[in-house]
């Protein structure tokens, strides 16, 4: 019986020694991949996650949240990385202020619901007045009637449409200003929100209405390159939250997934529209972006 317990003890030993010795290289090795992780990304120029929250201003609760948003904030530069070495496209990636989110909370908090439901428009967008007038390129931007870029979580359908009646006030009336997007009740895009427009008007920053519109014409995507020659157009267009996230840069490809987000082209070039986006200036290309021209869209424009 005792030689029977002695060897039962030994046995008890070596699978405890085992399973502990599995443990600790688990562990080292995870110590050693999570280095390595942080040395490539500091050679490449990634920030580490202190510093990075340090830089935006980010507090978390000890512990659980600070421990979960470490590993989101890691996870997100190796996919950054990752898309930077390996990535076949014309667009690039880098860090932001959205580091700390996963794509689902990314999408939920700043994409869904970007677009909302279309509505019927009050005129017919006339093809044959446009004839003639195209240019090789076109930036509203440069010419002045388009206000600085926005920084505002969620309704982007809001801040387009004030965005497209602020530069159309100005190509009519020579005065560009800033338009509030807190107005347009009762609307969830940015039709909608003309429509309200013309009978309600659009307050400024210092709480007056500033603008009116007349209702708004709905543009065939064959003839957005010409109603962009005359003015910035509002546009629905498919966005991937794992792409958009954390563009920096470039020309993005087209995703065929229908609309779940608004943006108002202000320009193009030979291959690609200009858009403008509502998360600040630290966001894409100084709070732009750039799509293929032949990326499917749904446009309108309000007329002044």
């Amino acid at each position: 019986m005792w030689n029977m317990s002695w060897k039962n003890k030994r046995k008890i030993k070596v699978i405890y020694i085992l399973r502990w010795s599995k443990l600790l290289s688990t562990y080292i090795f995870s110590m050693v991949s999570a280095l390595s992780t942080v040395v490539l990304m500091s050679l490449y120029g990634y920030p580490s996650f202190n510093s990075w929250a340090k830089f935006y201003g980010k507090v978390y609760n000890p512990g659980t949240d600070f421990d979960y948003r470490h590993t989101v904030f890691y996870n997100n530069l190796a996919r950054i990385y990752e898309h930077n070495t390996n990535h076949v496209g014309s667009w690039s990636m880098s860090i932001n202020k959205f580091a700390d989110l996963t794509a689902k909370e990314f999408y939920e908090a700043y994409v869904l619901g970007g677009y909302g439901d279309s509505v019927n428009s009050t005129a017919s967008f006339k093809e044959s007045t446009m004839c003639g007038v195209n240019d090789e390129e076109v930036d509203w931007v440069e010419r002045g009637y388009v206000t600085p870029v926005k920084n505002v979580r969620g309704r982007a359908w809001s801040v387009v449409a004030a965005g497209a009646i602020e530069s159309m006030w100005a190509i009519r009336y020579g005065r560009l200003f800033n338009l509030s997007n807190t107005d347009f009740s009762g609307c969830t895009s940015a039709d909608c929100a003309f429509e309200y427009a013309s009978m309600n008007g659009v307050r400024g920053d210092n709480g007056s209405v500033l603008a009116y519109t007349k209702g708004f014409v709905k543009v065939p995507f064959s003839s957005l390159e010409d109603a962009v020659v005359r003015r910035p157009v509002a546009v629905g267009l498919y966005v991937d939250p794992l792409s958009f996230q954390f563009y920096s840069g470039g020309v993005l490809e087209c995703v065929s997934r229908g609309v779940n987000y608004a943006a108002l082209v202000v320009g193009y070039e030979a291959d690609y529209f200009r858009l403008k986006n509502s998360w600040g200036t630290e966001w894409g290309m100084d709070g732009y972006f750039l799509v293929q021209r032949d990326c499917a869209m749904v446009a309108s424009y309000p007329f002044v």
